[in-house]
């Protein structure tokens, strides 16, 4: 008998990508004026986290749970803007994926290169701060919002 396959993966749902475009600043970079790591991984969550909380219900809160590999391809400078893209990239029972994409741009030069990529692990859970599943905005019925903020 022949192994069965497995069941189709569901598709994901529309939720438009996200950019934060923030200008690299001095006090962010090192003495080569070259942005500091820590930075880049603060401006991907900060991305992540607005990706996730908009394709949840409005009454989930969010977390950051892991970062998969965050590789970079080129640094970025003090007065360069830093513009990463999240994109819904899975969605699992009590997580969602969110792929990454910086880019630096010069905007007086008008040129613009690829930066870093990551792909990070966002954790939805209740009052109790311990994972709960995913419910997808617009999938589910709607609850009444409980007033709590989502936190990165």
């Amino acid at each position: 008998m022949p192994p069965k396959e497995p069941p189709a993966a569901a598709p994901l749902p529309r939720v438009r990508p996200y950019t934060l475009s923030i200008l690299v600043m001095p006090n962010q970079a090192n003495h080569l004026g070259v942005m500091h790591g820590g930075h880049m991984l603060s401006f991907m969550d900060m991305a992540a986290w607005v990706l996730a909380a908009r394709a949840v219900e409005p009454d989930q809160t969010v977390f950051f749970k892991a970062v998969t590999d965050c590789v970079w391809s080129s640094p970025i400078r003090a007065g360069e803007v830093c513009n990463v893209t999240a994109k819904l990239a899975g969605v699992g029972r009590t997580s969602l994926r969110v792929a990454l994409e910086a880019r630096a741009e010069d905007p007086a030069a008008k040129v613009e290169r690829d930066v870093c990529r990551s792909v990070f692990t966002m954790v939805t859970a209740g009052d109790d701060g311990l994972p709960e599943p995913v419910r997808l905005a617009g999938r589910t019925r709607r609850r009444p919002a409980s007033g709590r903020a989502g936190r990165s």
